[in-house]
This record gives C-alpha cells, structure tokens and sequence, in this order.
C-alpha cells in the first residue's frame, strides 16, 4: 500500500510508537521522500521490541483511511 506519510505517522503515535517523518533525515533543498525512519534501540527488552513490530506490522497490514478532513 502507498500510505500517506503524514497519516502512517497519525496512527503509529496513537499506538505508541514514534517514527521520523521524511524531513529528519532529508538533505536541505532536496524533496522529502514518501518514508518513515523508525529506530529500534528504543528499549533493551526484547518483548517490548517484538510486541512494537508486531503492531507496526498491523498498521501495514490494515492501513488507516485516508484523513479527508483537510478537504
């Protein structure tokens, strides 16, 4: 699926896991690609890392609808 980068980064907050939007990690002047960074040094337990893919895992796998608000 093509998610919006804005609304990939809505729904993995409310599920509490914190990604990067493009302009982080995206040289001035350059355009910002359609990615997330996610780090995975968060935490030093190793359930609490696998428990965290697995619901980045479900975001992917049933992505959130498309925010129509802004229209």
């Amino acid at each position: 699926e093509n998610l919006l980068v804005e609304e990939l980064t809505r729904e993995c907050a409310l599920k509490g896991i914190a990604v990067s939007l493009p302009e982080s990690f995206t040289l001035p002047g350059q355009p910002a690609p359609n990615r997330i960074r996610v780090c995975l040094g968060g935490t030093n337990i190793m359930s609490d890392l696998e428990q965290g893919l697995a619901t980045l895992r479900d975001i992917f796998d049933h992505p959130p609808a498309p925010d129509l608000s802004q229209f």
